[in-house]
C-alpha cells in the first residue's frame, strides 16, 4: 500500500494507540490510512513487527512513530506535504498542547490536524 500510496502523492492520516501490558512492556499499534487510485487504503503498520517503546513519553512516542514511518517507507520529507490527520486516544501524553505528541509533531509536520478519538 505504501509504495502506491508514494506514488500516487496521496496524503495521509494515522491513527495510533498506546498500550502497556501485563510484563509493562509498552508498544504502539500504528494505522495508516490513504486515499489514492480512487480508492482507500489502509494498513496497520504494527502487524508486520511488534513495535515496543523504550519511553512512552511524548517525545519517545514521536521518535518510535516517525522511525517507524521511515522504516515503511515514509520519510519525514515525505510526510511534511503528505500527512494531514492524526488520530489519538484522550491521554495527556497525546493531545497536551504544551508537552503532548500532536505539540510536537505540530513543529515537524505542520500541516497535520489533530483530532481525539473515543
Amino acid at each position: 500500500m505504501i509504495k502506491g500510496m508514494v506514488v500516487a502523492n496521496a496524503t495521509c492520516a494515522v491513527l495510533i494507540d498506546e498500550s502497556t501490558s501485563l510484563a509493562r512492556a509498552s508498544c504502539l499499534v500504528v494505522y495508516l490510512r490513504a486515499t489514492f487510485d480512487e480508492r482507500i487504503g489502509r494498513d496497520f503498520l504494527s502487524r508486520h513487527y511488534r513495535l515496543l517503546l523504550s519511553s512512552t513519553t511524548a517525545e519517545g512516542i514521536e521518535t518510535a512513530l516517525l522511525d517507524s514511518l521511515a522504516r515503511h517507507g515514509l520519510p519525514v520529507d515525505y510526510l511534511r506535504n503528505h500527512w494531514v490527520g492524526l488520530g489519538t486516544d484522550g491521554a495527556s501524553v497525546m493531545t497536551s498542547c504544551k508537552s503532548g505528541l500532536h505539540f510536537f509533531l505540530f513543529f515537524i509536520l505542520i500541516r497535520i490536524i489533530g483530532a481525539t478519538v473515543l
